[in-house]
C-alpha cells in the first residue's frame, strides 16, 4: 500500500513538472517570436522563387521545336522564331501542354479555376484584410474613420462589389485617410482580388489537337512528316549503283514524332555524324566526295567514291559525279560554301518543294476529337 502511494505521488510530481516546463516552453517561444521568423523566411523564399520562375519562363524556350505547328495554330518552318510573349498572342493560346481527351482537359480546366482561381482569391483576401485591419486600426488611434470603411474592414472579411464601392465613395466624398498611397493601394487591391478568378480562368483553356500538313501540287493535304529535307541530289546516281536522281536527305532521331523543320537537331549533324555511322553512312560518303571533288561534276578526271554503306570503293571514270547541294544547318557538310548551292528544299516521292512553296502551302489541321490543355501566359 505504501509503495502504491509513493508511485502515485511521484507521478503527480512528474506531471506538475511537465506541465510547468511546457508552459515555460510556450512562453519562451512567444517571447522569441520564432514563428514570425519562420514566416519571414518562408516569404522571402517564396518571393525569390517567383522571381526565379519569372526569369526562367521569360528566357526559356518552352514550346516544341520539332513540330511546325505552334500553340497558336500557326505553321512555322523555324519554330524557334515563335514567341509566346508576342503582343499578337495576348488573347490566343501561346503555351500548350499535353495531348488529352476532352473530358481530361475539362477536368484540368475546372481544377485550375477552382484551385488556383478561387483558392488564390481566398489567400489574397486573407492576407490583404489582415494588413488592412492593422493599418486602419493604427489610423483610428489618430483620427476617426467613416462607418462605411469600418464596416468593410472590420465586419466583412473579403471584398465585394458593394464594399469596394462603399470604400471608394468613403475615400472620395467623405473622410479620407492620411495617406493617399494607402487609399489607392487598398482600392486597387480590392479590385484585383475581385477580378483574380476571372483573370486566372482567362489564362487557361483547351483547343483541338492540330497536325502540320502540306498541300501538294495536286491539292492533296499530306502530313509534313512524310517530307524529307534534301541535303544532296546525285544526278547520275546510277554510277554508284543507285537511282538516276538519288536523293540524300537529313535523318532525325525520331522522324515519326516530329516534322522536318529548320533548326531541328539531326543525328548526322556535326560531331554526331561519326557517332551514328550506320544512319549517316550515305551522308558521310557524299559529303566527303563533295569536299574532295566539288559540285556539278566539273572535274574531268577519274575519281573514287567511298561507299560507307556497303564498304565498297567505286572508281569512277571522268567526269566526277554530278552532285547538287542544298543549304543545311550543318555547315560541316561538303559544298555549303559553294556558290552553286541551292536553297532549302524538301522531297516526297521524287517531287521537290522549295522553301517558298513550303511556307506558302504549309497549314495546321485538326486531328481527331482529342484536345490539348494549354496554359497561355
Amino acid at each position: 500500500m505504501a509503495l502504491l502511494l509513493i508511485l502515485v505521488t511521484a507521478y503527480q510530481i512528474c506531471l506538475k513538472i511537465w506541465r510547468s516546463a511546457y508552459r515555460d516552453f510556450k512562453c519562451d517561444l512567444r517571447r522569441t517570436q520564432w514563428l514570425r521568423g519562420i514566416g519571414w523566411t518562408g516569404g522571402v523564399i517564396w518571393l525569390l522563387g517567383l522571381i526565379a520562375s519569372a526569369i526562367y519562363i521569360g528566357t526559356a524556350f518552352l514550346t516544341d521545336t520539332s513540330t511546325a505547328c505552334q500553340p497558336d495554330g500557326s505553321f512555322r518552318l523555324s519554330p524557334e522564331t515563335y514567341s509566346m510573349w508576342s503582343s499578337s498572342g495576348f488573347f490566343q493560346i501561346t503555351l500548350g501542354g499535353g495531348h488529352l481527351t476532352f473530358a481530361e482537359a475539362k477536368v484540368v480546366d475546372i481544377v485550375w479555376d477552382i484551385g488556383i482561381g478561387r483558392g488564390g482569391q481566398f489567400i489574397l483576401a486573407f492576407i490583404s484584410w489582415r494588413v488592412f485591419v492593422k493599418y486602419v486600426t493604427m489610423c483610428m488611434e489618430i483620427e476617426p474613420v467613416t462607418y462605411q470603411l469600418f464596416r468593410t474592414i472590420f465586419i466583412e472579411t473579403e471584398p465585394s462589389l458593394p464594399s469596394t464601392y462603399r470604400t471608394i465613395k468613403s475615400f472620395i466624398f467623405q473622410r479620407r485617410l492620411r495617406s493617399r498611397t494607402a487609399m489607392t493601394f487598398m482600392v486597387v487591391t480590392m479590385v484585383f482580388i475581385l477580378a483574380f478568378p476571372t483573370l486566372i480562368s482567362a489564362m487557361s483553356g483547351y483547343d483541338a489537337n492540330v497536325g502540320s500538313h502540306m498541300r501538294d501540287r495536286d491539292d492533296n493535304l499530306i502530313p509534313f512528316q512524310n517530307f524529307s529535307r534534301i541535303l544532296y541530289v546525285v544526278h547520275d546516281g546510277w554510277r554508284i549503283n543507285q537511282d538516276g536522281n538519288y536523293w540524300v536527305t537529313d535523318v532525325f532521331y525520331n522522324p515519326k514524332s516530329g516534322d522536318p523543320v529548320l533548326g531541328r537537331s539531326a543525328i548526322c549533324e556535326g560531331y554526331y555524324r561519326h557517332q551514328n555511322k550506320t544512319d549517316c553512312n550515305l551522308q558521310n560518303s557524299v559529303s566527303e566526295y563533295v569536299i574532295a571533288h566539288g559540285l556539278g561534276g566539273r572535274k574531268n578526271e577519274s575519281t573514287r567514291f567511298d561507299n560507307w554503306t556497303t564498304g565498297q570503293n567505286i572508281t569512277l571514270p571522268a567526269p566526277a559525279l554530278n552532285i547538287t547541294a542544298y543549304v543545311s544547318d550543318d555547315k560541316r557538310l561538303g559544298g555549303q560554301s559553294s556558290s552553286g548551292i541551292l536553297e532549302e528544299s524538301w522531297v516526297r516521292m521524287n517531287e521537290t518543294f522549295n522553301i517558298t512553296y513550303i511556307k506558302e502551302n504549309g497549314t495546321c489541321q485538326t486531328m481527331g476529337v482529342s484536345s490539348i490543355c494549354p496554359y497561355p501566359l
